[in-house]
C-alpha cells in the first residue's frame, strides 16, 4: 500500500503545471528581471556584458564598483540566467541577448528618437 502512494506522489510531481500557475511563475520571473535591471549597478554590468565583460577585477576600478556591489549584482544577473561566464568573460545568454535587444536597446532608441520633448511632455 505504501508503494502505491509513493508512486502516486512521484507521478503528481511530474505532472504539467496548470496554465494559471505557470503564468504566475512567468510573471514573477519577469518581475525579478525587471527589478534587477532597475538597479543602476546591475544595468551597467548587464550592458557591459553585451560586449563581453572581463572576468577580472579590473572592471571594479574602471567602473567604480566596490567588490561587494559588483559581485552581488553579477551573481543576481547570473542566477536569473541573463549572463554567464565564458572562459574569461561574462557574456549574455540567449535570454540575456533577447532582453537586451528587445528591452534595453528598444528603450534607448525610443528615448533618443523622442528626445525633443521632456519626460513630463510624454506623460501628459
Amino acid at each position: 500500500m505504501q508503494a502505491a502512494s509513493t508512486t502516486k506522489s512521484r507521478t503528481n510531481e511530474n505532472q504539467v503545471i496548470p496554465d494559471g500557475t505557470h503564468k504566475l511563475r512567468e510573471k514573477e520571473f519577469i518581475i525579478a528581471i525587471l527589478s534587477a535591471l532597475a538597479n543602476r549597478d546591475s544595468l551597467e554590468i548587464f550592458e557591459l556584458a553585451s560586449h563581453g565583460l572581463d572576468a577580472t577585477t579590473s572592471v571594479l576600478e574602471e567602473h567604480g564598483f566596490t567588490r561587494k556591489r559588483y559581485y552581488v549584482h553579477l551573481k543576481e544577473l547570473v542566477d536569473l540566467g541573463l549572463i554567464c561566464k565564458d572562459s574569461r568573460k561574462y557574456i549574455h545568454t540567449a535570454l540575456g541577448r533577447k532582453v537586451y535587444t528587445s528591452l534595453i536597446q528598444s528603450l534607448e532608441d525610443s528615448i533618443h528618437t523622442s528626445g525633443k520633448g521632456t519626460r513630463a511632455d510624454t506623460m501628459q
